[in-house]
């Protein structure tokens, strides 16, 4: 019985979430979010917005929320995401210089 509660209190929480993405598409997402969209930890997010290496990828700029808290625009993540899904199905430009690929991303270190 206690996990039926679970799962059931897991589906309002799933729907008010999906309701929130849908009445604020163009809201700032923290840290967390932006994993879970990505897949990646937040360890790779920070390592795409900080090293100069992972420049090339073109991880969206974060704001400042105060002095230790930043957030990204959702819709910029998802055009990250969107973008990358182009170059890994081949329907975007492979880099041009042999340094960028030469290193690999954050998430197969």
């Amino acid at each position: 019985m206690e996990h039926i509660e679970m799962t059931e209190e897991t589906e309002k929480l799933r729907s008010k979430k999906e309701r929130d993405l849908a009445t604020y598409p163009d809201r700032l997402i923290q840290v967390g979010e932006a994993c879970a969209l990505t897949s990646l930890s937040r360890t790779q997010i920070h390592r795409l917005c900080n090293e100069p290496e992972y420049a090339h990828l073109g991880f969206p700029k974060s704001v400042p929320l105060g002095l230790s808290r930043r957030a990204w625009f959702l819709p910029a993540v998802r055009r990250w995401i969107s973008e990358r899904a182009a170059a890994d199905t081949g329907q975007a430009s492979e880099p041009s210089s042999t340094a960028d690929k030469d290193t690999s991303p954050p998430w197969e270190v």
